[in-house]
């Protein structure tokens, strides 16, 4: 999150898609992110925030990118897959956020990001495999 934190934050997993860091750090990170802000498929943007938000939709398609990027491609699709059949509506689309608990949308609605991260997820995921 900050230099000297032992805090999280999911956008370094953003790193993976730029090319700047692809190697077995990375890889350990995107476990430490998971460990520690993941709920299932889901995960909350950084420490802290699972006592003021829902998971950010974003964050986890960020991962299935992250995953894909490090050469994790199967977990990479096991992720996308269950993301595409769980997180979007019943008319497919998808919120800011989601609540861990219920699956119930949180946030904006729709939310851009959201869709781009699902978008560039199954590029990235494409591209690689």
């Amino acid at each position: 999150m900050a230099k000297g934190s032992s805090a999280l934050d999911a956008s370094v997993l953003l790193h993976t898609v730029s090319g700047f860091d692809r190697g077995e750090r990375m890889s350990r990170t995107i476990d430490a992110l998971r460990e520690e802000l993941g709920r299932g498929p889901l995960l909350y943007r950084y420490s802290g925030m699972e006592r003021e938000e829902g998971t950010f939709t974003a964050c986890a398609f960020w991962t299935a990118s992250a995953l894909a990027c490090v050469g994790r491609l199967d977990e990479a699709r096991a992720l996308m897959d269950e993301l595409v059949a769980t997180v979007p509506n019943d008319v497919g689309i998808m919120a800011e956020m989601v609540d861990e608990r219920t699956g119930a949308s949180l946030g904006n609605l729709p939310q851009a990001l959201s869709h781009l991260a699902l978008v560039q997820a199954a590029s990235v995921i494409r591209e690689l495999s």
